[in-house]
């Protein structure tokens, strides 16, 4: 799940442009201290939207954010009724979504190719105090003082003949007075994995239950190419695991090591 409920791309095609163009930012150039996707947020209007929206600015805890899965999936419930689902995750409190939502934002940025640079710029900055696992930190000491807990919600869409594509379309939220979220299950965080066990971790999105499954897709430009790519992801997630094992995971970064990684990307990253 991400931040945000506009999607950085809505296809393959759109996904692989966004990738490309991180890979000469930061192959062809010196990476550090730019900002990345600049070229692909001033093409693209949607781009910028997305990251306006999902692109909080300094978060205070990863605890109080809305986490959305974005890409409808197919649906199979007993009634033999076809739909969509998407999903999100929220804290328990209900509480507003922190940092807020800010539509009128989102909808400037897209409107003005000019806010691109702002929008896209996911550098700290100078001044910037705290250290670069301090996310990380702070949801650690939230879990000392006891569990954590998330809401898992549901959001369905009944399949009608005259749908428009766009209601698959990953970059676009469906409305919640047609659409409202459903509690589905509550999630329950006990315990901080190490290191070791956060870089073996992997998403895969063919791990469903029955009642779900990938909506077909025909091409690159269809919305729905972008699970069927991710599908095929789990074979890069397999040979990373094969080359840590023989090679060896990169160190872990401290915080008295901030200088090496803040604001830095590896080559071709």
């Amino acid at each position: 799940m991400n931040t945000g409920r506009h999607c950085f791309f809505w296809n393959a095609a759109s996904f692989l442009e966004f990738v490309w163009t991180r890979v000469k930012d930061s192959t062809f150039q010196n990476s550090d201290n730019i900002v990345h996707y600049l070229k692909y947020h001033l093409k693209y209007a949607d781009g910028r939207k997305s990251a306006a929206d999902a692109s909080p600015r300094v978060p205070e805890s990863n605890a109080t954010m809305y986490y959305f899965s974005q890409t409808p999936f197919g649906w199979r419930a007993k009634d033999g009724v076809p739909r969509y689902v998407r999903f999100r995750l929220i804290p328990t409190s209900r509480a507003p979504e922190e940092p807020p939502l800010n539509p009128e934002w989102v909808a400037k940025v897209a409107a003005d190719a000019a806010l691109a640079r702002i929008a896209a710029d996911q550098r700290a900055k100078p001044d910037e105090a705290r250290t670069v696992n301090y996310l990380k930190e702070e949801y650690a000491a939230r879990i000392a003082a006891g569990p954590i807990h998330h809401i898992l919600q549901i959001q369905w869409h009944e399949v009608q003949p005259d749908d428009p594509d766009a209601i698959r379309n990953p970059l676009e939220p469906w409305d919640e007075a047609t659409h409202p979220w459903k509690d589905l299950a509550t999630v329950e965080i006990t315990e901080p994995l190490t290191y070791v066990e956060q870089d073996h971790m992997a998403f895969e999105v063919t791990h469903m239950p029955r009642c779900m499954f990938m909506l077909p897709a025909k091409s690159v430009h269809d919305y729905n190419s972008l699970n069927y790519m991710r599908k095929h992801a789990a074979w890069s997630v397999r040979a990373r695991w094969v080359l840590a094992k023989y090679f060896g995971r990169p160190p872990e970064f401290k915080d008295s090591e901030k200088d090496k990684v803040r604001n830095k990307r590896p080559p071709g990253i």
